[in-house]
């Protein structure tokens, strides 16, 4: 599949990103495949996306609208304690 499909059919599901494009076909994947082609699919998929990521402003013209990705911002780590009223 081609990075071009999956964000024409991530647009028809109202999808803002190509990323979320290409993880919902990882995703859906065993549905939209013969099972002896999920791979391939996936590696045509796949390399077009990483190219991509490499060059976003030189697809944003051929997939039509797609925001680039964003960058992802670090999650700050919580720990947990257990509260006393709620020991076993």
């Amino acid at each position: 599949m081609t990075l071009q499909e999956a964000v024409r059919i991530g647009k028809g599901l109202d999808f803002t990103t190509i990323e979320e494009c290409v993880d919902a076909i990882h995703s859906h994947a065993p549905q939209l495949f013969p099972y002896s082609k999920i791979n391939d699919e996936l590696s045509e998929l796949y390399e077009e996306y990483d190219n991509y990521k490499k060059y976003p402003e030189t697809w944003m013209t051929a997939l039509c609208g797609m925001n680039a990705p964003v960058e992802k911002k670090k999650i700050k780590k919580i720990k947990y304690v257990q509260r006393e009223d709620h020991k076993v």
